[in-house]
């Protein structure tokens, strides 16, 4: 049989690759389609039906991609091709009746992991219903589900997948994506890998035998001459840290024995997983690169996403890895169905505090299977459909923040050439530097390298701010003044990335000097890349006072094709759609002010049962004496919504400072008051106003008076001596 597999190849597709080998294996002809693009679909479903294949396997992962994928299937269908087409992947998957009842050219779709299922469909064409693991549309036109297909226990009897003719090249040297286990033992609540392992029945998380995987190895570093190895492991660890150092350990002695010499190692992680002897010993086998599954450091955001991760741990593990001197870098997913400002604020003050690490940052997308779909489903906040939900947040001020945020950070943050993208890939080429030649890795590289680093993160943080201050009034911004400020953020972060644009470049340029590496020349999948970053920049809404400056992509100038080069970015690049309607805030209602009656009972109960419970953070931030002033939005429940500390000033959020235009200031000095903010958010998180029936606003004090404080000489009195004034109710 011939078989065409379709999907991405700007890197070596292993989904695509293991397929093809279990064909080959089975006696089949392949050939494997890149198809990157939506303006490649006319000329690619030509090229496709030209080849005459009996069967057509489409790799339908994304959904932001999979009507391009559908409006492929029905353009092959029109060039006169009578091949059975399938496909596969995590959303053909969650919507395979769906997608067969919507796209007539498509005959069948293949559930979880597809090379012994598409195997057995090649042998048996007329016979679909006897293969496990598929839906398929019937000779009678009936959609009909076959039993489920097991994950396999024991991946090693799979054939390793078939190599490129040539690899991509990074400082000179050749790089090989891997696989050494498939699956999570993770159970986020937004993951689509998780959902869609858990579609079929056995284990979810199976890692492949040590002796497989260098083997594997040893053969691409001797015959191909590999020596950067892209480890594309969901989680590259067991969840038992002795089990990790018993694994490795057995892994550096079957390199040392298979005569694989000095190799770069990359791969993602939990930060439950960083631990620091696994990663001196992984160090030791050639780790150069940890992409860190972060996700977020708000305690509601770790709560809404499953993650099952504790906040220090995200700082432990980032300490560790910066002291191992490892390339890291992580996103945030800042935004969520139940994102409060409060947390945005949590994230914004992780940047700041991570700065020198490249990362990301985004909103969490709904994906068929998740918790998160079934819940937002069941709450009936499902907006849009299967080809692509979305939802709006709870928080009608955080909805607005992501409105803006979308429009002004489209461009460095989705962007092929987005200065988030091109931070991750000068920090990359830095640690390979250092990796493989250290002695030429010297000469202030590296803090020139963390300063443009941080700067750029600072910028973002400042802009994020912004945005939370925009939005955080009591007073409804009107739609003028929302697309005027938007506009104004626009054009000043295109500013800042044009000037950050030209010293990256500046700072990749030596470090290939240092490295000896030859430039290659700008093929033309970058010039089409170019395109899609310019049209990106220019058609973002709000911003069009960038029409008549340079595209992003010129600015740029990457010394070669971002197709190739994109495996330092875990966040794909293509597709991203930009928004294609003005900006329209979220209508926001007045908040209501509370009675003199209302506001007197809230008052009230903080002076009865809040003033004291907050004594000790008053000493220990130094207000006794003082009075704190905090304005409260209260739900109908009671709770505190929102609130705004008017004074003292060490409680209050601090003014956002503009980035220096000098981009070799030093960076601003840490935040003396931070910790005193969390805490006091932490002890307005516990307020309850039950007597509260209906949802309102008023301003409330803590008075934290001299006479609260037991005086010198009183610690072994187990109660207060007779003459201690009692608290005074205001």
């Amino acid at each position: 049989m011939r078989i065409a597999l379709v999907g991405p190849e700007l890197e070596e597709n292993l989904a695509l690759r293991y397929l093809d080998a279990a064909l080959v294996e089975a006696g089949h002809e392949v050939r494997i389609f890149d198809f990157h693009a939506a303006e490649q679909i006319p000329t690619l479903a030509v090229e496709i039906a030209d080849d005459a294949p009996d069967v057509i396997g489409l790799s339908m992962v994304f959904t932001a991609r999979a009507r391009e994928f559908a409006d492929l299937a029905r353009q092959v269908r029109q060039a006169d091709s009578t091949a059975h087409i399938t496909c596969g992947g995590h959303f053909a998957a969650f919507n395979a009746r769906q997608l067969l009842e919507d796209c007539p050219a498509l005959d069948s779709i293949i559930h979880g992991e597809g090379e012994e299922t598409i195997v057995e469909l090649v042998a048996g064409l007329d016979g679909s219903k006897e293969v496990a693991g598929l839906t398929f549309r019937g000779s009678d036109g009936q959609i009909t589900t076959t039993p489920s297909r097991a994950n396999p226990d024991d991946l090693d009897l799979r054939a390793p997948p078939t190599r490129p003719e040539v690899f991509h090249e990074y400082l000179g040297m050749p790089i090989a994506n891997m696989l050494a286990g498939r699956g999570c033992y993770g159970n986020c609540r937004f993951c689509s890998i998780n959902a869609w392992h858990r579609q079929n029945p056995g284990r979810r998380f199976r890692q492949r035998r040590v002796s497989c995987v260098v083997r594997e190895m040893a053969e691409l570093y001797h015959e191909r001459g590999v020596r950067i190895f892209n480890f594309h492991d969901d989680n590259f660890f067991l969840p038992s840290h002795q089990g990790n150092l018993d694994r490795l350990t057995q892994w550096k002695s079957a390199m040392e024995d298979a005569g694989i010499g000095r190799v770069g190692l990359q791969i993602k992680a939990r930060p439950d997983s960083i631990e620091p002897d696994v990663v001196s010993l992984l160090r030791e086998i050639g780790l150069f690169r940890v992409f860190l599954g972060v996700e977020t450091n708000a305690v509601a955001g770790l709560e809404t996403l499953g993650r099952g991760i504790r906040r220090p741990q995200n700082h432990e593990a980032l300490d560790i890895l910066k002291k191992s001197g490892v390339h890291t870098s992580f996103n945030l997913l800042i935004f969520d169905p139940e994102t409060t400002l409060g947390d945005l604020h949590d994230n914004i003050d992780f940047m700041r505090r991570q700065a020198e690490f490249p990362l990301n940052f985004c909103r969490v997308e709904v994906y068929a299977g998740t918790d998160i779909h079934r819940q937002l489903r069941d709450e009936s906040r499902l907006q849009g459909d299967y080809w692509g939900h979305t939802y709006q947040i709870a928080d009608a001020r955080v909805q607005l923040a992501y409105e803006i945020f979308r429009e002004v950070f489209t461009a460095r943050n989705f962007a092929t050439d987005g200065m988030n993208h091109q931070a991750m890939k000068l920090d990359y080429y830095y640690h390979l530097l250092a990796h493989f030649h250290p002695r030429r890795a010297g000469g202030g590289l590296r803090k020139r390298v963390k300063r443009l680093i941080g700067q750029l993160n600072a910028d973002s943080a400042a802009l994020l701010e912004q945005i939370c201050r925009f939005v955080d009034r009591p007073t409804v911004p009107v739609a003028l003044s929302a697309a005027r400020f938007t506009g104004e953020l626009c054009r000043r972060r295109a500013e800042f990335d044009a000037q950050m644009a030209d010293r990256a470049r500046k700072l990749l340029a030596a470090i290939r000097e240092e490295a000896g590496e030859v430039t290659p020349a700008r093929g033309a999948l970058f010039s089409a890349a170019a395109s899609v970053a310019a049209a990106l920049v220019v058609t973002v809404v709000g911003c069009d006072a960038l029409a008549d400056s340079p595209p992003l992509a010129d600015i740029l100038q990457p010394a070669d094709p971002p197709g190739p080069n994109t495996h330092m970015c875990e966040m794909a690049p293509f597709p991203f759609e930009p928004p294609k309607v003005p900006l329209e805030p979220i209508p926001m209602p007045e908040v209501r002010a509370l009675t003199p009656v209302e506001a007197a009972q809230v008052q009230e109960r903080i002076d009865e049962n809040y003033q004291h419970p907050a004594l000790n953070f008053a000493i220990q931030h130094n207000l006794i004496g003082k009075t704190v002033t905090v304005y409260l939005e209260l739900t109908d429940e009671g709770k505190v919504s929102r609130y705004e500390v008017r004074k003292p000033e060490m409680l209050r959020r601090p003014k956002v400072i503009e980035p220096p235009e000098n981009g070799d200031a030093p960076p601003k000095p840490a935040d003396p008051h931070q910790k005193a903010r969390a805490e006091f958010q932490k002890i307005l998180r516990g307020w309850t106003f039950p007597t509260t029936t209906k949802a309102g606003s008023c301003t409330v004090t803590l008075e934290f008076k001299p006479s609260l404080v037991l005086p010198p000489g009183t610690h072994m009195f187990e109660m207060a001596p007779r003459d201690m004034d009692p608290p005074q109710r205001r």
